[in-house]
């Protein structure tokens, strides 16, 4: 083949393959949009996940007038030191106030630490002018709310049982809580209400112990005050200590000692601070107890992993008999 019909067939592929790559973008693109305008049609956001982690402590003071006799004070403090809230006036924070739903939005959203989102698209036709509106259209996205068909009712007061439903998803997606388990409560006025399992959870985790032992009030509107001390509470079950412990030590053993996994073992807890037994330890590595060294064996429990050295010395005492006829690898 000649020389320049060599150059015409790769010039030729090359125009080929760039052509197609740039079919291949334009086609991703098209069905991204295509993808966007179905979603927007069906008045559904791009799902989006919830990430929960420790707040910083942003104030150590707070500008609130009257808050001086609530009982919530504390829990209100805590709001605006870690910034879920900022102040309802420049001195107030007004605890006998209602939340309305596009403020739940808002404090739901800078609990998840004010995350950087900028919606697609509006499915709500009621929140075009709230300054909050991407924090809405946030909490849509991540499913911790669905509001009533093309409609969010932003400035509607939100209920205890509404509550109880938005901290309970925020707490399934972002993988706090099991998406299918039902849980039952003392409360007499939530036997059939549409929020009992919602209710049941935060009973569950002692988020809230009702406005009596077996009253909730579901469909009361819930105040500013209470609202801080149920963000303070459910931080404080998403953020429990985990009180996991897992201990270990090194040892030193004779040549041709027989050795354990167990023997290098010290301690361990669980989340809550229970001792637990060596059977729930989990383990790896190897000692030859034939030939001398250092070995690392590794112990895990929950997200904790260990490693203890293992160092197999001659003219160290035996710790027990030996077989010679038995291996002396001994393995985790």
């Amino acid at each position: 083949m000649k020389k320049h019909q060599k150059i015409l067939m790769l010039s030729a592929t090359i125009l080929t393959t760039t052509s197609f790559a740039a079919t291949s973008c334009k086609s991703v693109a098209a069905n991204e949009v295509t993808n966007l305008q179905q979603l927007s049609k069906d008045k559904s956001l791009p799902k989006i996940s919830v990430n929960l982690e420790t707040l910083p402590q942003k104030h150590s003071t707070n500008p609130f007038k009257d808050i001086s006799q609530s009982i919530f004070k504390n829990y209100i403090n805590w709001c605006y030191n870690h910034e879920i809230t900022t102040r309802y006036t420049p001195t107030t924070y007004n605890p006998n106030g209602y939340v309305n739903r596009g403020e739940m939005a808002t404090f739901l959203y800078r609990f998840a630490g004010t995350p950087q989102y900028i919606p697609p698209f509006n499915v709500f036709s009621d929140i075009t002018h709230q300054n909050n509106k991407n924090h809405i259209l946030w909490l849509s996205a991540t499913t911790i709310t669905r509001g009533t068909g093309s409609h969010y009712d932003p400035n509607s007061n939100v209920t205890r049982g509404q509550m109880a439903a938005f901290l309970h998803r925020m707490a399934v997606v972002s993988g706090n809580a099991p998406a299918a388990k039902k849980y039952t409560s003392n409360f007499k006025d939530v036997k059939n209400h549409m929020f009992t399992n919602d209710i049941g959870w935060l009973s569950s985790e002692n988020i809230t112990t009702g406005y009596t032992p077996t009253i909730f009030k579901p469909d009361a509107s819930i105040t500013r005050g209470e609202m801080a001390a149920f963000l303070y509470r459910f931080y404080n079950v998403i953020n429990k200590k985990d009180k996991s412990t897992l201990n270990v030590k090194d040892t030193t053993i004779g040549l041709n000692s027989t050795w354990k996994a167990q023997d290098n073992f010290v301690n361990a807890t669980d989340k809550s601070g229970k001792k637990v037994t060596f059977a729930q330890i989990t383990f790896s590595g190897q000692v030859y107890t034939t030939k001398e060294g250092t070995y690392s064996i590794t112990y895990k429990y929950n997200k904790i992993n260990k490693i203890a050295k293992v160092t197999v010395k001659n003219h160290i005492k035996r710790n027990n008999s030996y077989q010679r006829s038995k291996c002396n690898i001994w393995r985790s």
